[in-house]
């Protein structure tokens, strides 16, 4: 399906960031294409939307040097036009997500993160929030005690076992191993990083990175990591992986 999306603002750089995120997206779904356009001014703004149709609006609210114009514009914009907004101007999510057409407001500082959870909730009626984001695989696949659906907050560690089977360590000390097709489930979702919390230390380990209570540089140069709850286990990052840990380290 194509989608038809217009992002207004006056920050070239905001555009090319925002434009970024939106193809990155659309490259994680297949069936989904983005016919995208960009305006600088709130006159752009009026004659696109007087002459043209969108699927969605993507405001920024600091938009010419009068951001309250923009704001006091919405009441004017097509009923049936979702909008969400990305500004840096967070004092006003409260007052504009209580309008109807408002579908999410980010903060420019974490759309990178939230605008691609909004849009698979608002295009796919997923759930996505950082803190439950849920997965379902066939039950039969689990074990008696482990349901077969799991938030990504409650896993600990997964380790690929090898010829598509994977075993996934939970918060709580359970473990489940998933096979067969719910295998494809599991590896397209970490290949395409829908599990955002989740991050690959080795070619078969992944851990939660909110689990952390220790990382640390070894003698031998290597990144080493100490979950939560699992003190004395250390883990060691491969050097292919490294980057995703080196801020973390104390002179990251």
């Amino acid at each position: 399906m194509i989608k038809r999306i217009l992002i207004a603002d006056d920050d070239v750089q905001d555009i090319e960031f925002i434009t970024q995120i939106l193809h990155t997206f659309e490259s994680h779904h297949d069936k989904l294409a983005f016919d995208i356009t960009s305006i600088q001014s709130m006159q752009q703004l009026i004659l696109s939307l007087e002459h043209s149709s969108f699927d969605l609006l993507l405001l920024d609210l600091a938009f010419e040097p009068e951001h309250s114009s923009s704001i006091a514009l919405m009441d004017r914009f097509p009923s049936d036009l979702p909008i969400i907004i990305i500004s840096s101007l967070d004092h006003y999510q409260k007052p504009l997500i209580a309008k109807k057409a408002v579908k999410g407001f980010v903060s420019k500082s974490k759309a990178e993160i939230h605008l691609p959870m909004l849009l698979e909730e608002f295009w796919f009626d997923k759930n996505c929030s950082l803190l439950d984001e849920f997965f379902s695989f066939p039950a039969p696949t689990f074990s008696k005690t482990q349901p077969g659906s799991f938030a990504t907050n409650k896993i600990r560690y997964i380790y690929h076992m090898g010829r598509g089977h994977y075993r996934i360590t939970f918060v709580n000390g359970e473990t489940s191993e998933i096979r067969s097709s719910t295998v494809t489930a599991l590896s397209d979702a970490l290949q395409k990083q829908h599990i955002r919390d989740i991050v690959q230390i080795s070619q078969n380990e992944f851990i939660n990175i909110n689990l952390i209570n220790q990382i640390y540089k070894r003698r031998d140069g290597r990144i080493a990591l100490c979950l939560i709850g699992a003190p004395k286990k250390e883990l060691i990052v491969s050097s292919h992986f490294e980057a995703a840990f080196t801020s973390y380290l104390p002179n990251g």
